[in-house]
Formats: structure tokens, sequence, C-alpha cells
């Protein structure tokens, strides 16, 4: 009887739900697939599930056999056999895969036997312990199994130390460096069930969750998603092996059935306050503290002649970029961090004209081969690769070269005269790649003003003050906003600077506003160093006849009292329309934002200035 079957998509990734083939059908998008054949065995009811995806509206089934079913929806489709193969031979049927103009045929085979011998996903171990859940496909004799019963929400361990444990794939090495651990810790629990039992590696945890789910986490088809909204050939896959599971008498791998889900730990070391593990709800691999907080454990024990895979290739640098000076010769170096032979360190220069690099030993050496005349500065990636063949890892850094400057480049505190109609400035920012490029502030500040534009939002959130003022000008109600005016008020190129900018000009002020002797104190309070900063800075202002930055007299910085004077900046709350942000330049605040008409601040014009060489 033929039959004829309609559904949306087409097949990407096969999943064994009671049979014993391992072997995988894709059909990509455009229909395109490797490995034809489905195999069921002898028994009825033994079926097959595939996952469907395609760029097509409609994909047919056609097929021509009384023992086969095939039931589809517009996610997956099974086959499932409706007669036991009473016969002594294999018995085999075709079905066509229509998808517009694209036919393929798939071999749907009936096995006459059992198949004897190796190991089949659900079988328990010999122990009773365990269920396989991954069986070598060019070995059946060696697989992995997975502890039926689970270690219920715990800290991965009580005392928290580094034990070395950095494999990603050998669970069984890493969990024999975790020594002296109670059967109510990650570790201890498996060695604690018996010979060979250990904590699986994070990679072993994925190989879990892939047999769990059904598609695996690096497939490209693949999205991680809340357990209300997995999609069906997912849910059956879980719900499948969770059933081998329980028929077992164990316990299913997630227990919720929403949200994300639950999580378990991993043998796989991070450092010695944090290990790897994997959510098995809505997937995710991260990295958790080791006490403080609970995960769920699962155990796994090797069958057959198992040999783990080689080490993934793991490779960190230093930094991401590096800046060379503009002179040929100029030099700066990475250091390389790597599971490998740093004999296999490489790099690869996308620009190699002007670069060059060496190595010895894990330090890689970039060199400028020439004076850098471009007129700009220039920059190139490298790509470092570590390991051989397919097991390799590789990270990208940016080298860049200043571009020569003929010209005494800007100093901080340069005093730039008015000129051609625009209002001078103090330098307080010189562009670290280029230094014919800087900022300047201006020597005066307004009265105290409104921000403007009460009820106009412009969704201003960019770093440059400049990018904010020109999106500001282009709006219809542009005049509205009077910190702005202001600024522009000054001449070409003027801006209301943004937070980051104020915030670039406070560091220059007080020194720093983060880390090893910031204080953040009323004015009166800071530290002596800090004082003496901001008398500098003050002094700079006040010498070139401009307004301090902080106070209202001819003192300077350290004389002043209070929380300080607050300068608007650029930026908008995100949300709403009355609101903008200020930086105070007493005690530090630049995470505040103020109401646009009725709150009052200073300003602080800012411009871009260029040397030519």
């Amino acid at each position: 009887m033929k039959k004829i079957l309609g559904f949306a998509a087409a097949l990407i990734t096969l999943l064994c739900g009671g049979c014993t083939n391992d072997d995988e059908v894709r059909v990509m998008p455009e229909f395109n697939y490797s490995d034809h054949t489905v195999t069921l065995s002898r028994a009825e009811g033994s079926s097959f599930t595939a996952l469907i995806a395609t760029t097509e509206s409609v994909v047919h089934a056609e097929f021509d056999c009384e023992w086969l079913a095939v039931d589809v929806n517009t996610r997956r489709a099974v086959f499932t056999a409706t007669q036991t193969n009473e016969g002594s031979e294999t018995r085999t049927t075709q079905v066509t895969l229509r998808a517009g103009e694209f036919v393929e045929q798939v071999t749907v085979n009936q096995s006459a036997v059992d198949e004897e011998g190796g190991l089949k996903v659900g079988d328990p171990t010999d122990d009773g312990l365990g269920m396989i859940f991954w069986v070598d496909p060019s070995n059946r004799s060696i697989g992995k199994a997975v502890s039926l019963a689970r270690l219920e929400g715990k800290p991965f361990e009580l005392t928290m130390k580094a034990h070395g444990a950095e494999s990603r794939v050998d669970g069984l090495a890493n969990t024999a460096l975790y020594t002296e651990h109670t059967a109510e810790e990650a570790a201890g629990y498996c060695t604690a069930m018996g010979e060979g039992w250990y904590l699986p590696a994070v990679n072993e945890l994925n190989e879990l969750f892939d047999a769990y789910n059904g598609i695996g986490h690096e497939d490209p088809s693949f999205v991680a998603a809340t357990i209300e909204t997995l999609t069906d050939p997912e849910k059956m896959a879980r719900a499948a092996f969770d059933k081998m599971l329980t028929d077992l008498g164990g316990t299913v791998i997630d227990a919720t059935t929403s949200g994300n889900g639950q999580s378990y730990w991993s043998s796989t070391e991070y450092d010695d306050q944090n290990v790897y593990g994997v959510r098995v709800g809505k997937y995710l691999q991260d990295k958790w503290k080791k006490s403080g907080t609970a995960r769920f454990v699962r155990c796994v024990r090797r069958v057959g002649n198992y040999l783990p895979p080689e080490e993934p290739a793991t490779l960190t640098l230093s930094a991401q970029t590096l800046a060379l000076e503009a002179a040929a010769g100029s030099t700066a170096s990475v250091t390389a961090t790597t599971n490998k032979e740093l004999t296999t360190l490489a790099v690869t220069l996308a620009d190699a004209s002007w670069l060059a690099f060496e190595i010895a030993d894990a330090t890689i050496t970039f060199r400028a081969l020439s004076d850098n005349e471009t007129g700009n500065a220039r920059s190139t990636t490298a790509t470092v690769t570590a390991g051989s063949g397919d097991n390799t890892a590789s990270v990208t850094l940016t080298v860049s070269q200043a571009k020569l400057i003929t010209v005494d480049p800007w100093q901080v505190g340069d005093i730039v005269p008015d000129a051609d109609g625009l209002k001078g400035g103090i330098v307080f920012w010189v562009d670290p790649a280029d230094g014919t490029r800087a900022k300047i502030v201006s020597l005066d500040r307004s009265e105290k003003i409104a921000w403007g534009a009460d009820d106009v939002r412009f969704d201003l959130s960019d770093a440059d003050g400049a990018v904010n003022s020109a999106k500001i000008a282009e709006h219809e109600q542009a005049a509205t906003c009077t910190a702005l005016a202001w600024c522009t008020a000054r001449g070409e190129g003027w801006y209301l600077p943004s937070k980051n900018e104020l915030t670039d000009l406070f560091d220059l002020y007080n020194g720093c506003h983060s880390g090893d002797g910031f204080t953040n104190a009323n004015t009166e309070a800071i530290s002596d160093a800090e004082k003496a900063q901001r008398d500098k800075i003050e002094k700079l202002f006040i010498d070139a006849g401009g307004d301090p930055l902080n106070g209202t007299t001819d003192t300077y910085g350290s004389a002043s009292t209070g929380a300080g004077d607050s300068y608007w900046a650029s930026n908008e709350k995100s949300s709403g329309a009355d609101q903008a942000f200020y930086v105070r330049f007493g005690k530090f605040s630049n995470g505040s934002p103020a109401a646009k008409t009725s709150a009052s601040r200073y300003v602080r014009a800012m411009r871009v200035v260029e040397k030519t060489n």
C-alpha cells in the first residue's frame, strides 16, 4: 500500500528510541544528507525517530510497505515496525523523501534476528548500578555507563582547594586526584559506589547531555531552550532516556518540568575555587563555586577497553591587543599558556608587510619592520595556534603601530588658546595610539543650568559625547537642550561630553576613581594624595584664567568641602525622557541621573584637537 505523508521540514539528526542503531541520517536545509539507512530491530514496535528541519514549505514521504508505519509532524518523523520479522533474513523497503525539486532515498531495514553481543544503550551494568548511555560505534564492546542513582543537590566539596584535576575528557584520572572526600561530596560519592565508578569530566557530562537530549549541543540545529519550549523530538528523546533509567530502578536525569532545569558537577576544575558543570535542562556549560552552590552528581563507569581521547587543546594569551611604537624595530610581547607542547605554537599574520614575530618558549614577540609613515596608526591581526592536526586551539589578537609623529605630541595640561573664533581649553586626554590627537575641556564652565528637553527622549547612550551631541542636534527639538546649546555656542566642534569622558576628566583631576588610594569621600575627607592631585589640576585651570573644576572661588579642590560640584553628561537614563546623567567632582558619582529641567548642574564643554605632521 503506497502511503504519502506530508511534513514541513527535512531530516537533520536521527535519534534512536528503542533501537540499537547509532547511525545518523542528515538532511540539511538544502536536502542533502549522508547515511541513508535506518535499521529497526525484528520486534513489532521497534522505532526510529528523526528530527526535521528544512527551508522547503512541504516535504513528502512516500513508501509501499505493510510492515512499516511512518508518523510525521512538522518537527519529526517516526519510523515504526508494525509487525515482527518472523523471517530468516533482514527485510528492506525504500522511503522516498521529496522536498520541492529535491529527492532522496532512505533505506529502512528490519533485522531478522535480534543483534547478538555488543552493548546497547539502555543495558544495565553488570553490578546493577548503572545503565549504558554511550556505545563506541566502531567497537560495540566498548561503552560508558551512567549511574542509576544520583546525589541530590550538594556543594562540590566542603573544603575548597586545587587538586590539579584539569582534564576535560578523563574523569577517571581527575577523580583519582580527589582524595579523602566524603560520600556527601561529589568525587567521594562516585568513588563510594565501587570499583570503576568516577565523577565524569566536563566533556563526558556533555556526552551524557547529548545522549539524553537526542541532538548534540554542538549541532548547528541545536538551540538551548527552557524545558517547556523544547522541540517535540527533544522532549521525546528525554522521555525515552528517562524511561530506560526508571525501568531499571533509577532516577530521571532532570526532575523539573519547566524553567532552566537542573545542573550536574563535573570533575574538571577551573581553579581552586570553581569547577565546571553542565545544566541539563536549558543547556549550559559553566563554572560554579565549589562551596556555597548546590548541584547534582551523576557518576560514570567505563565498560570494555575504553581509552579516553586526546585532551582538547587549550590556549590563552596574556593580552588581546598589543601596541608598538612608531619607529622600526619597536617590539611588544605576549605570553601564551597552553596544555600542548610549546613547540606547536604558531603564528599567522594577516599583514606581514610591516610586522614580524619571534617565538621563544611561551613568549611571542612582535617587531615593527618599518617606521609607520602612513599618517595614521596601522594595525593587523595575528592568529596564534597551539596543538597539531585536528586538535588545535587558536586565539586572535590585534597588533597596532602608532603613526610616526614629526611634531611634538600633545601633553596632558597643554593650554590650547582661542583661535579662529573657537574657545580654547586644556588637554585632559591624549590618544595613546596617536599623540597628535587629543581632547580638550573648556577652561570656563556654565552657571548652574537645567539640561533641558524634559519631554523629549533622544536615546543617548554612546560613550562618545560628540556622537550624542550630533544626535541631539539632528532632532527637531534640539533647541530645547540648554546644556548642549551652551557647548555649541563656543564654536564648531564643541560638544556636551558623555559621562565616560567626564569620568576620564575626573580621573585626571583626582588621580583615580577606583582601586588603591581612592576614598570617594567628601572633598575635605579625601586622602592627601588626592588633595595634592586636585590642587595641581585646579591650579592649571585657574592659572590659565579658567574656573575651578570643584568649587566656586579661587581656592583649589582640596580647600573645598562637601560632596562637590556636578556636571551634566550627554547620556540619558535608559528609560523615560525626563532624566539625564551627571558626574560629581567632589565625592565622585557617575551613575545617578537627575531631572532634565527641574535639576541644575554645571556644564563643561569638550572638543577634539589634532596636530598635523
